[in-house]
């Protein structure tokens, strides 16, 4: 009974030991590891005696019923007793079996905007970007401090002959011990005025290149998450193939013992099975493959389980949540203003646009310094205090020193000094002539990547569209070769068609269903293509910013199209 078969299971596996009914399935499906026939075997037991009731109901002699049922050999796992008595199957076996609850548990729910987050805090790169930053920020500080006070403090012990000590009428003693603090002030210095505000610039490009590299890491883990969540689906693609590939081979099986098929056929289902048990081996190779990737971009352990939640066009965090996008691919002539908003779009969030304007403004300081250096002077102010501690030996009571001024024990200096070199040997005239030419390099660089920019966002839109409109057409193509399958296989188990023709119809439906899958995720890893090419995600805006950001593309159409076409419209 059902309570003594549910103790004889947990008892099993309480011992760690496997087990295995030749019923099959609905043993398995109760807690036995494996079985060797699948789930259509009491269905077929079923239908059997049916037709023999039909066949007794109808006038035949029950006597002359064949009663011989040919059992199907297939083998069923359970993986949750598999796991329980830590039964490890091997990798020929998990693709040649049925997999009773096969997922084991896939770890915390993970969403693309959590994705997205993990890698902005985490990500290995961003934080070396981050110190970076902080790195440079103590360059300003550095180029600051060089117009603040600088003290020094020294101290100093001399020895001197005594002779010299003795002449010196107490100037000089023979051993003496002083100390002395001194006090710079830099008054004016173009080179150091030129590298205040050049790091300062420096320091506002790091800034952007540190805000590019993060997104470029949005737009990778977004690449990644896609991935992960393709991957999957081309799993079960692979794996629904293959279980209908091993349905074909029975058939052919079935029409070679009756007579209508030879044993090529089967041996033609078999290699097709061969192949089919490779390409499903690899799509569940990709699917680790691409966690470990997302893995890695969010700094998590590489082989951490989680549970990608699906990704829908109508999820708010995209842009394409709002039909007015996909109203703006509709014509050509509303496709090319959308274009031209996008790339205006880019051109003033671009991260690398704000950082190289920073470089060229550091470089214009340079090439300026370079040119005021020529007769603008570096003026500093001086003052030192020096105090004699202890002096002995020699020279120490000198013999007129009631008649002659002594030095004090504690002396002082201020003073200010300017000045401007006359000739360096050329070298100021090089330094200008260089200066002059990397701040025109760094121009071109800038023209260079503006076009670059453009060209990225355009060629990136193109493909998005085109990725957009592959989705309803391999949709359509996928529907139509399922159905071209269903007809197929109907004709094949009558004897109608070929092997052949039966195989084109597979694969064809096959190669249809991946193309369908792939378009959705093609189309949304273009779509995020675009949004870093355009220095905006909206995944990284929020709702108000998403709602700005259709309103500039509703202005920017109602300027570029005219009163003439809204009032067509």
């Amino acid at each position: 009974e059902e309570a003594e078969f549910r103790r004889l299971v947990e008892g099993l596996i309480e011992r760690r030991l496997p087990s295995f009914s030749r019923r099959g399935y609905h043993d398995v499906e109760r807690g036995i590891l494996a079985g060797a026939a699948p789930d259509s075997e009491l269905a077929r037991l079923a239908r059997r005696v049916a037709l023999h009731v039909q066949s007794i109901l109808l006038g035949d002699s029950a006597a002359r019923l064949p009663v011989a049922f040919e059992r199907r050999e297939r083998l069923v796992l359970n993986m949750e007793t598999a796991r329980r008595i830590d039964f490890s199957p091997s990798w020929g076996v998990l693709i040649e079996a049925e997999l009773l609850h096969e997922d084991v548990d896939p770890g915390p729910r993970l969403t693309l905007p959590q994705a997205i987050r993990e890698a902005l805090e985490a990500n290995l790169e961003i934080m070396v970007a981050e110190r970076s930053v902080a790195a440079g920020a103590e360059d300003v500080e550095q180029a600051r401090a060089r117009f603040r006070p600088q003290v020094e403090t020294g101290g100093r012990g001399v020895v001197i002959d005594r002779h010299r000590a003795q002449a010196s009428f107490g100037a000089q003693p023979e051993r003496s011990i002083e100390a002395s603090v001194t006090l710079t002030q830099l008054l004016y210095s173009e080179p150091a005025h030129a590298d205040r505000t050049i790091q300062r610039h420096l320091q506002t490009a790091r800034r952007h290149s540190r805000n590019a590299l993060k997104l470029d890491i949005t737009r990778e883990t977004a690449e990644a998450y896609m991935n992960v969540l393709r991957a999957r689906i081309l799993q079960n693609i692979e794996r629904n193939n293959l279980q209908l590939t091993r349905s074909h081979l029975e058939m052919a099986r079935t029409r070679e013992s009756v007579g209508a098929a030879g044993p090529a056929e089967v041996y033609r289902w078999e290699s097709e099975l061969a192949n089919n048990r490779k390409d499903a081996i690899a799509a569940a190779s990709k699917v680790e493959t691409a966690q470990v990737a997302l893995n890695q971009l969010r700094n998590r352990p590489q082989e951490e389980s989680f549970k990608a939640v699906s990704v829908d066009f109508d999820e708010p965090y995209l842009l394409t949540s709002d039909e007015r996008l996909f109203r703006y691919l509709d014509n050509p002539r509303d496709f090319a203003i959308f274009r031209d908003f996008l790339v205006e779009e880019g051109m003033k969030n671009a991260p690398e646009l704000e950082g190289l304007r920073a470089a060229i403004a550091a470089r214009e300081r340079g090439a300026e310094a370079a040119k005021r250096v020529f007769y603008t002077p570096d003026i500093g102010l001086q003052a030192e205090v020096t105090q004699r501690l202890t002096e002995s030996g020699a020279g120490t009571n000198a013999p007129l020193s009631g008649l002659l001024p002594q030095p004090r024990d504690t002396q002082w200096n201020i003073g200010v000094e300017g000045s401007i070199p006359l000739y360096t040997g050329g070298a100021r005239r090089a330094e200008r002539r260089q200066a002059r030419a990397e701040l025109e390099e760094t121009q071109l660089e800038y023209e260079s990547a503006k076009e670059r920019i453009e060209q990225k966002i355009r060629s990136a839109v193109h493909l998005a569209r085109a990725s957009y409109a592959a989705i309803e057409q391999t949709e359509r193509a996928a529907e139509s070769a399922e159905q071209s399958l269903e007809i197929v296989s109907k004709s094949y188990a009558r004897g109608a068609v070929s092997v052949l023709e039966l195989l084109d119809a597979q694969n064809l439906a096959l190669v249809a269903e991946q193309a369908s899958a792939n378009a959705v995720y093609d189309f949304l890893i273009d779509l995020m293509n675009v949004e870093r090419a355009a220095a905006q995600f909206g995944i990284l805006m929020g709702s108000e910013a998403q709602a700005a950001w259709f309103e500039r593309l509703d202005e920017y159409f109602e300027k570029r199209r005219g009163p003439t076409d809204a009032a067509r419209d």
